[in-house]
């Protein structure tokens, strides 16, 4: 880095390495502040800069379509039989019925 006054760099070749940490850059000459400040004749290389920091998480994506329709299920006469019992009259009118979604 310079930071001075009446400086001259001339006829020089200046290399660095690639930088290191995240979102570093790989600086060869910094001139922070100096007048009068001479740079004739320089061949310059910078290493390559850093990888940057992670990016947040996207946004969520849209809903997946439909399912695809489901096999056929089995025979009624494959199923297992069921105890029924005959409810008495009151208790038949307080039940309700009602299809599953």
């Amino acid at each position: 880095m310079i930071d001075a006054d009446g400086v001259v760099l001339e006829t020089l070749a200046l290399e660095t390495g690639d930088a290191s940490g995240r979102g570093n850059s790989s600086v060869v000459v910094r001139v922070a502040s100096g007048r009068g400040i001479v740079l004739r004749a320089l061949q310059l290389r910078a290493g390559d800069g850093s990888d940057g920091e992670n990016a947040d998480d996207g946004a969520s994506g849209d809903d997946g379509g439909d399912a695809e329709t489901g096999a056929q299920g089995g025979s009624a006469d494959d199923a297992p039989p069921v105890a029924r019992q005959e409810l008495p009259a009151a208790a038949r009118s307080a039940v309700v019925v009602a299809p599953v979604a």
